[in-house]
């Protein structure tokens, strides 16, 4: 029996020092790597971040793109709505000098109604 406790004691004693011995080798190349592994997973979301850049970059060309061609669409429409306000104008003019006509044409149809009514007295 005391060989056994005396063979844990010399066990225990073996495996500390065999663990402070491996712990203490370990510890620097230990955090060389968790900073080997930290530096791999910063480069790896730098680049998945850089490819997302490049995505966004290339909406905001053809976002960019769609507006030049919609504002070119919208200089169309706008030529097109001035000249539809031109026409409409212009047929504005004709009508209201039509109905001055008009106007005119009562008048006189009345002042001839007017004519005949006295005559035919």
């Amino acid at each position: 029996m005391i060989q056994f406790i005396f063979g844990l004691l010399i066990g225990g004693g073996v495996g500390l020092l065999t663990g402070k011995v491996y712990f203490s080798q370990r510890g620097p190349s230990s955090q060389k790597a968790e900073a080997a592994y930290q530096l791999a997973r910063f480069q790896k979301r730098n680049r998945e971040l850089e490819a997302e850049m490049e995505r966004l970059q290339e909406k905001v060309r053809r976002f960019n793109r769609t507006i030049q061609t919609d504002g070119s669409h919208k200089e169309l429409l706008q030529d097109d709505l001035a000249e539809l306000k031109r026409k409409l104008a212009a047929e504005r003019a004709k009508n209201q000098k039509l109905a001055t006509q008009l106007q005119e044409y009562r008048d006189l149809c009345s002042s001839y109604e007017n004519r005949l009514n006295k005559y035919e007295r």
